[in-house]
């Protein structure tokens, strides 16, 4: 480190409606898959399951309604 540069503890920037407790658990998170790796493992399994709900929802819907926004 940089002789004067203090190290900030600083959440990540974060949508105004994430509470500071959400920010303190998403970033033990991203250390601890940073640190260990072992977690990541899990991302394709969780990535499939919430991938089948989002389709059987659709799937099972009697209508559906998308939208979008652009800048």
């Amino acid at each position: 480190m940089k002789p004067g540069v203090v190290p900030s503890r600083r959440l990540p920037t974060s949508p105004p409606d994430m509470s500071l407790k959400t920010c303190e658990i998403t970033m033990s998170l991203a250390k601890m898959i940073v640190k260990d790796l072992q977690p990541i493992s899990q991302i394709p399994k969780l990535y499939e399951k919430a991938q089948k709900t989002a389709k059987d929802s659709i799937q099972s819907a009697s209508s559906l309604v998308l939208t979008t926004s652009m800048w």
